[in-house]
């Protein structure tokens, strides 16, 4: 089926590469991925490879530092939540007991 489209084969092996990429967690591998992808001139793929270029040194660091900073997000979305649930209805007092109570 992808052989009656060369566009949607290219864009079938640019995809598997990059979730490869991501899978294996190899950014050394992305500056190669992305000036394939911009030789491919394909729309999507290649306004997605600009999006990544925009930004390289972090995407790089995302896909090869093992640390994580989801524990502290998760808590600090927690936290948002609460105060949002209390807006204007209490003072400090109530949101300082409901985050260290949950």
């Amino acid at each position: 089926m992808l052989d009656a489209c060369p566009e949607l084969e290219r864009t079938h092996e640019l995809v598997r590469d990059f979730a490869q990429i991501l899978a294996q967690r190899t950014g050394a591998d992305l500056p190669d991925w992305i000036s394939s992808a911009r030789d491919a001139q394909l729309p999507g793929i290649t306004g997605f490879a600009r999006g990544l270029i925009a930004d390289l040194e972090a995407v790089i660091a995302g896909l090869t530092v093992h640390w994580s900073s989801g524990g502290t997000e998760g808590a600090v979305n927690r936290i948002k939540k609460i105060k949002r649930q209390l807006y204007g209805r209490a003072g400090f007092d109530l949101l300082r007991k409901m985050i260290l109570l949950q």
